[in-house]
């Protein structure tokens, strides 16, 4: 498939293929490019199953009256924590 593109992100691909940083061609440019975004679409997806289910969670202790009175400082550092672990 061919497409054609705007002059300045013609530019800045035939730069980067010349960089030899994402490959030496546009299209390995290209392909660079959707890697990264099919990636970060499954960090995003990843980490909203994860809310999801850390929410029902939280809904069922709730549910069962085991919860805690946690300040909102301590439950920030908490989850600054597990995000810092899992990255």
């Amino acid at each position: 498939m061919a497409i054609e593109l705007p002059q300045d992100l013609e530019e800045r691909t035939r730069a980067l293929a010349a960089s030899g940083e994402y490959g030496g061609t546009p299209a390995d440019v290209v392909q660079a490019g959707l890697d990264e975004l099919e990636a970060r679409a499954e960090t995003e997806h990843d980490w909203t199953d994860y809310l999801r289910f850390r929410f029902e969670q939280g809904r069922a202790a709730i549910a069962r009256g085991e919860y805690g009175d946690s300040a909102p400082a301590e439950l920030t550092a908490r989850i600054r924590t597990r995000v810092e672990q899992n990255a």
